[in-house]
């Protein structure tokens, strides 16, 4: 017994020739979610990623979990699977202390959709959920189709929140529940505000106009699937000219879908259809 002892404080400490050791290790089992949902995990800056949930056992909540090696992980299905966590060190390292995962075992696969998950694993205390205004102008003869169109369109977000990393290179659709819809990485250019097409001016912005930009958003889907969608935006800054410079500044979205609607419905005689939307 005393040699087991002392062998477990060795392999809990044991530092290989690179200087990185074992600050801990063990074994336990976990439930996995039949679905993933969004989390941050960090690696040098937080990001927005798809992660487990799980929870071990006699547990009722759920938590995230970013990796598990070995885990060939299918969606739809609750697993319950045995996994070591084991701790490293290395002080030469700008982050010294990290955490890896392993699968051991798959106890159990079961194709069922798993109860009581929450939305995401966002911290709200750190990130703002921003409800997103639509507004829009429809200049057609039979402008109720369009209309009728526009409120059932996919891509139009209605009813839905932005969360934007700190930096704003990260970025979350959800809906109004707050349940994940999209995320993924932001890219910005600054772009020449006379290349904007006129139409935008039926939509003024409430406020000082400071940058024209175009904001593509790619954008991640089950973990899988991936694709882009641009917007031209308009910064503007809720301040007057004579107040602070530390107004609030907010970006105002804009799509001309003019030639798309006069293609799907040309006996509604479209002359102008523009959509814009910002954040609160």
């Amino acid at each position: 017994m005393a040699f087991m002892c002392l062998y477990s404080l060795v392999s809990c400490n044991q530092e290989n020739e690179e200087g990185e050791r074992i600050t801990g290790y063990k074994e336990y089992t976990l439930t996995v979610a039949s679905k993933k949902l969004t989390g941050i995990v960090f690696y040098g800056r937080d990001f927005f990623s798809e992660v487990y949930a799980v929870k071990e056992a006699e547990t009722q909540d759920w938590r995230q979990l970013s990796y598990i090696e070995g885990f060939d992980y299918e969606s739809g299905y609750e697993y319950h699977v045995r996994i070591s966590e084991t701790n490293y060190l290395d002080d030469r390292k700008g982050e010294p202390s990290w955490t890896e995962y392993k699968l051991l075992q798959i106890l159990s696969k079961e194709k069922k959709e798993s109860a009581g998950l929450p939305k995401n694993f966002i911290p709200e205390e750190r990130y703002e959920f921003r409800p997103i205004h639509v507004s829009y102008i429809v200049d057609a003869e039979q402008k109720e189709i369009v209309e009728e169109d526009l409120k059932n369109n996919p891509h139009i977000p209605w009813r839905c929140y932005y969360l934007f990393s700190n930096d704003v290179n990260q970025w979350m659709l959800t809906d109004e529940n707050k349940a994940t819809l999209l995320h993924g990485s932001l890219v910005k250019n600054n772009v020449d505000i006379s290349a904007f097409p006129e139409s935008y001016k039926l939509l003024p912005p409430e406020g000082q106009i400071t940058a024209a930009m175009r904001w593509t958003f790619m954008y991640t889907f089950n973990d899988a699937d991936r694709g882009e969608y641009s917007y031209d935006v308009l910064m503007i800054s809720s301040a007057k000219p004579n107040e602070s410079s530390n107004s609030h500044i907010r970006p105002w979205f804009y799509e001309d879908l003019t030639a798309y609607y006069q293609n799907k419905y040309p006996e509604a005689k479209v002359k102008t259809v523009v959509v814009c939307h910002t954040v609160e």
